[in-house]
């Protein structure tokens, strides 16, 4: 979001994305639904252990599975390497 000069006060950020579409490059464009839709996903896992899963009392560790975190990385993995490649132009 610094790369495209956005400010964001929530952990979704999907329409943060939205009001700065205009600024990113055709490749991530074309995939903005599709980021905005892992984002909403991911959003609800990252507010809860930016917290502290111990504060709704649940260790962290009980959580996530290995499956699950597997499974998320495989489905991002595309994503996060477009981000990457627009962070480093």
């Amino acid at each position: 979001m610094g790369s495209l000069q956005a400010e964001y006060r929530e952990h979704d950020v999907g329409e943060t994305l939205d009001n700065a579409a205009q600024r990113l490059p055709d490749y991530l464009k074309s995939k903005l639904d599709e980021i905005k839709a892992m984002l909403g996903q991911l959003a609800g896992v990252r507010g809860p252990a930016f917290y502290g899963y111990e504060a709704e009392g649940m260790l962290a560790s009980e959580a996530f599975i290995r499956e699950y975190a597997t499974n998320t990385l495989e489905k991002t993995r595309p994503l996060v390497d477009a981000c990457v490649r627009f962070a480093l132009e």
